[in-house]
């Protein structure tokens, strides 16, 4: 190989390496925002089926680095949802949690957002007065 090509590849790998950086570090970030979105699902799941209260549901949460964003617990009677979830008319707790901010090049800021629905039964209120 010659001088003349050597300096050709040089170039070549000059214009294609910042653009293979940027998607690989890009890949990585958007990685680790789906990860802590899936704990933060696990985790939200996990304590409105064995928690009650908002601040423990807040606290579960908190300690796996996200933060409760919005709790409602509603009934047949209405009430302002967290979110659309289909269940109307039901008696239902929902919770949002969001994770910490990762930004992603070229595509801005990502924040996990996890959602839960958690239908009230009978069963569950028989102990309430």
């Amino acid at each position: 190989m010659n001088a003349r090509e050597r300096g050709a590849v040089l170039v070549e790998f000059a214009i294609v390496a910042p653009v293979l950086v940027l998607l690989i570090v890009g890949g990585v970030l958007m990685g680790a925002a789906m990860y802590q979105r899936m704990v933060l699902q696990d985790t939200l799941q996990q304590a409105m089926s064995s928690l009650t209260y908002e601040d423990e549901i807040a606290r579960a949460v908190e300690a796996r680095g996200g933060r409760l964003v919005c709790f409602e617990v509603l009934d047949e009677s209405g009430g302002e949802p967290c979110y659309a979830d289909g269940f109307d008319g039901l008696r239902r707790a929902q919770a949002v949690a969001e994770g910490f901010r990762f930004e992603v090049p070229f595509f801005g800021p990502v924040i996990p957002r996890a959602s839960v629905t958690d239908i009230i039964t009978e069963s569950e209120t028989e102990g309430e007065p």
